[in-house]
């Protein structure tokens, strides 16, 4: 892949926290590519499960201000998340454009529980939104946390620290789950990851074997971010996006 074809593309629905993320995608597009040679897309799902539900004789919408019902369709759903989505548009360009950052957006009708089959395969970096009713708030938690499954991507540590520098004032726990190879006794990246202690004070790091990985996933812990390569095998993408409510960033 040369530099000209780098792209960070953001894969957001109606029910995503869409501006940190934008901010996160602006940052890594700046820090991948100093020089202006990498794109930044947002891409908007327009959820096909939202459309179905709002289509049902059964489904009402309840007024948050009067408690008033009234029949629901599939056509007004689709004109709340076109607005939705124009919203998303709008602060995504804002911010390139700041950053003066080259963008594109786009919108494509599908399952947002299946986002993940909407992998583009010339992107170095790939954000999945989780969707806000899905995420554990994590307004209370006083840890917070980023899993990392250890890949050879030459971005991976790049991304990792981006993540790093948008959480920085809080308190934050790094899991780094070491890649499979029975001669390392850690992981090549562990050194790296450490020694950014001494410009983030509130950053902690731990090691664990990939092994654990299953054993993570069974406790389902709260995490803000997963970061994994895209080549991981599509049953562990599949696997961390059901069991963890974080958004993930696939890297190539």
């Amino acid at each position: 892949m040369t530099q000209s074809e780098r792209r960070v593309v953001l894969v957001v629905d109606a029910c995503s926290d869409t501006r940190p993320l934008v901010d996160l995608a602006v940052d890594l597009v700046v820090e991948m590519s100093p020089d202006g040679t990498t794109h930044l897309h947002g891409l908007f799902i327009e959820d096909e499960d939202l459309l179905s539900l709002a289509d049902l004789p059964c489904t009402r919408e309840v007024s948050q201000h009067t408690a008033q019902q009234r029949r629901t369709s599939r056509q007004q759903m689709l004109e709340l998340l076109q607005r939705q989505s124009q919203r998303f548009y709008r602060y995504l360009e804002q911010e390139a454009r700041a950053s003066q950052l080259s963008w594109s957006s786009s919108s494509r009708s599908a399952r947002s529980s299946s986002s993940l089959e909407l992998r583009e395969d010339d992107a170095s970096c790939q954000i999945f939104a989780k969707p806000l009713l899905r995420r554990v708030s994590s307004s209370g938690r006083q840890v917070h946390r980023i899993l990392l499954l250890e890949n050879d991507s030459p971005f991976m540590l790049q991304v990792l620290q981006t993540v790093i520098r948008q959480l920085q004032d809080r308190r934050l726990e790094v899991v780094l789950l070491r890649k499979m190879d029975e001669e390392a006794e850690q992981s090549s990246m562990l050194p790296q990851v450490q020694s950014w202690q001494q410009d983030f004070p509130l950053l902690q790091v731990r090691e664990y074997p990939r092994e654990m990985l299953a054993e993570w996933l069974a406790d389902s812990p709260a995490f803000d971010y997963v970061i994994l390569a895209d080549e991981e095998p599509d049953e562990v993408k599949l696997a961390i996006s059901r069991r963890l409510d974080c958004s993930m960033l696939l890297v190539r």
